[in-house]
Parts: C-alpha cells; sequence; structure tokens
C-alpha cells in the first residue's frame, strides 16, 4: 500500500473530515438531546435529595457537554479548511513549477 500526495488527495481529505465533523455533530448532538431529559431521567419530582441534587446538577453538565460537541466539529471544520488552503497552495505551486519548467525549455 502506498500513499499519494498530490492537491487532489488533500481535497479529497479535507472533504471527508467537513463530512464526518458534520456526522459527529449530529450523532452527538442527538445522542445528548435523548438523554438530557432529566424528567425522563425521575429526577425532577423532588422525591429524594439525590433527585433534587440529579436535576440541579445534570442541566448545566449537559451544556458543558453540547459546547464541547460545537467546539470538537468547529475545530474538524477548521482543519478541513485549512487541508483546502494547502490543497490550494499545493496546487499553485505545482502550477508555477510546470510554467518555470516551459519557460526555461525555451531558452
Amino acid at each position: 500500500m502506498s500513499t499519494a500526495f498530490d492537491p487532489g488527495s488533500w481535497t479529497k481529505g479535507a472533504t471527508a473530515i467537513t463530512e464526518e465533523a458534520a456526522a459527529f455533530s449530529r450523532s452527538a448532538t442527538t445522542t445528548l438531546g435523548s438523554s438530557s431529559d432529566v424528567g425522563a431521567l425521575g429526577a425532577t419530582g423532588g422525591s429524594t435529595l439525590v433527585d433534587e441534587a440529579i436535576a440541579t446538577v445534570l442541566p448545566p453538565v449537559f451544556e458543558e457537554v453540547a459546547a464541547t460537541i460545537a467546539a470538537l466539529a468547529e475545530g474538524l471544520r477548521q482543519e478541513a479548511d485549512l487541508m483546502h488552503a494547502t490543497a490550494a497552495a499545493y496546487r499553485d505551486t505545482e502550477d508555477a513549477g510546470e510554467l518555470l519548467g516551459r519557460r526555461a525549455g525555451e531558452v
């Protein structure tokens, strides 16, 4: 197995990361949403001190988890943007090298 690096491979990788970042965000957000209802967990009746503690503590924890999910997805999107920029710079460098080679042959 070999690895080839060219502008297209950078673009392909960036596109894959963009798609996976979106899929991660959707999946993690859906999972968090389905498990973050303290009422569904039976902790909002105030029946016990533990119920009250759970109902008080979990919502801010879920907010932090949601913020972390968003930050991770954004970080992946930024990484993909940089990979697209690398592909463009790589392509420009290759094009400039080819142009120089043709011009050198004309001398």
